[in-house]
């Protein structure tokens, strides 16, 4: 019964081992290779503007979602049909969201531009 156990933490500790030894010789091949860290620049520098704009999408996501919703109860007595409420609401929360975008910039930049000068 001992032998056992002793095998199977002698088994995990190996693969712990051989994990680790693998994860140090990856990360010195990346680090000292220039080719792979000139790619890896090029590459998150072609792919800078998608991913700001994916982080904005999600961080107004919230914004456009309480508004579609404040609009759609207010909309859907007002018009013909709840298809054309819920597009009309979607139309407007998004509006209203990338004016939030432009008032926070808006509001940055009057904080920092004073200070700048």
């Amino acid at each position: 019964m001992g032998d056992s156990k002793f095998r199977h933490y002698l088994t995990i500790a190996l693969i712990v081992f051989i994990t680790f030894c693998c994860c140090i010789l990856f990360f010195f091949m990346i680090y000292r290779y220039n080719g792979l860290t000139l790619f890896w620049r090029q590459l998150t520098q072609i792919l800078q503007p998608i991913t700001i704009g994916l982080v904005l999408a999600y961080l107004l996501n919230p914004i456009m979602k309480f508004c579609e919703g404040w609009l759609l109860k207010w909309l859907t007595p007002h018009m013909k049909t709840a298809q054309k409420s819920k597009k009309m609401a979607r139309a407007i929360a998004i509006v209203c969201a990338l004016l939030f975008l432009v008032g926070i910039f808006v509001i940055l930049i009057a904080a920092i531009v004073p200070s700048i000068t």
